[in-house]
């Protein structure tokens, strides 16, 4: 049985599958061929995270969305990092991925905290929703009253404000989806440390119509921190 195929209460992966530190046995085997990457990942591991600049022209997203259409396994799935721009430039790279729905469920939708109050922002994340569960991350700090802003946008449209580690804990009752970012690469003992408290935040806040997922980041993530989490789950 394959990692996708089995029960998970919240999914775990890591941010990309092409790491060229992962090759030579350190994850991917020696004799791997490079095509064969994304099919030997599915196999552990239940999710994905592909990296906005992966995937930031029309045809680089096309090439991604045939690999994924050829190798993912059962029940696989991947979640696309993408980059807000008040340039309606964003749906046309999103109908790459229209044959592969089933796989590509989520949209981590990275906006700044000064763009909350754009009313195209509005407009896209209802669009956005119509074939994607979305969740929300700001890539800069927001002030006092831009918190205030975001949350109650994340309260208004059913969407969880992504959380890496510390900050607010926005989740809406409705909202679908909740991810939350570890980095991997720091010492050990931190690590677990972090893994332990974002892992008791998503049982925390569990539903049955909610989708819990923790993503692992790093250059490159670190194999071994998704499989201590997946063990420290079934432990908790």
């Amino acid at each position: 049985m394959s990692a996708s195929q089995r029960d998970y209460r919240i999914l775990t992966g890591t941010a990309g599958w092409k790491h060229s530190q992962w090759g030579e046995d350190v994850f991917y085997p020696d004799d791997l061929p490079e095509d064969w990457y994304l099919s030997f990942y599915a196999n552990e591991f239940p999710i994905v995270l592909l990296p906005n600049d992966e995937w930031q022209d029309q045809n680089s997203a096309e090439n991604i969305a045939e690999e994924i259409e050829e190798q993912a396994t059962a029940g696989f799935k991947c979640i696309l990092e993408c980059m807000w721009a008040n340039d309606h430039s964003i749906a046309k790279r999103l109908s790459a991925f229209k044959s592969v729905q089933h796989v590509v469920t989520t949209l981590l939708l990275q906006v700044s905290s000064a763009d909350f109050a754009s009313s195209q922002l509005v407009e896209d994340v209802i669009s956005f929703k119509d074939d994607f569960d979305v969740c929300v991350e700001v890539t800069d700090i927001a002030s006092e009253n831009e918190q205030v802003e975001i949350s109650r946008f994340c309260e208004v449209h059913n969407v969880s404000l992504c959380w890496s580690e510390e900050g607010d804990i926005v989740v809406p009752d409705g909202s679908p989806v909740w991810i939350a970012r570890c980095n991997s690469q720091v010492d050990k003992k931190q690590l677990m440390l972090n893994l332990k408290t974002i892992i008791a935040e998503q049982f925390k806040r569990e539903t049955l119509t909610r989708e819990h997922i923790i993503i692992m980041d790093g250059q490159p993530p670190q194999i071994e921190a998704v499989r201590n989490a997946i063990v420290m789950m079934e432990l908790m």
